[in-house]
């Protein structure tokens, strides 16, 4: 599987790679091109602010990471609670997910039913907390 990724990135630099060097590298071959102006002052303000946040996130994930961690437990425990019994998702040396057992997860059969929705589920809010 590795391999195939792998082999994947390759080709799109191949085809992403020349695709940029015309587009920035080229000179114009169109006369009314050349009368398009760099940014304004207007739309440096407004990019300034999201270029900062995406470099804060990128650097320092942890405040984001932090306020999705309860939704995600939610989730997680809700994963857990419908996986039939006996069922376990470990980590492998390779830091690879490794399932036993799943047998029919979801299926309506017997121990494997998914179970409703619970309230706690239901009624979690965007920050995580639950009413």
């Amino acid at each position: 599987m590795g391999v195939l990724a792998a082999t994947g990135v390759i080709f799109a630099a191949y085809y992403m790679l020349p695709m940029v060097q015309r587009v920035f590298f080229n000179e114009l071959d169109k006369e009314e091109n050349r009368k398009v102006e760099d940014l304004s002052r207007r739309e440096i303000t407004i990019l300034a602010p999201m270029i900062a946040l995406m470099i804060w996130i990128g650097v320092y994930p942890t405040p984001f990471l932090q306020r999705m961690e309860p939704s995600v437990q939610i989730i997680l425990e809700r994963v857990e609670a419908a996986a039939p019994a006996g069922a376990s998702l470990t980590e492998e040396d390779d830091g690879t997910l490794a399932g036993t057992d799943f047998g029919t997860r979801g299926a309506v059969t017997g121990e494997t039913e998914t179970p409703a929705p619970d309230a706690a589920y239901t009624k979690a809010t965007v920050d995580g907390t639950v009413d």
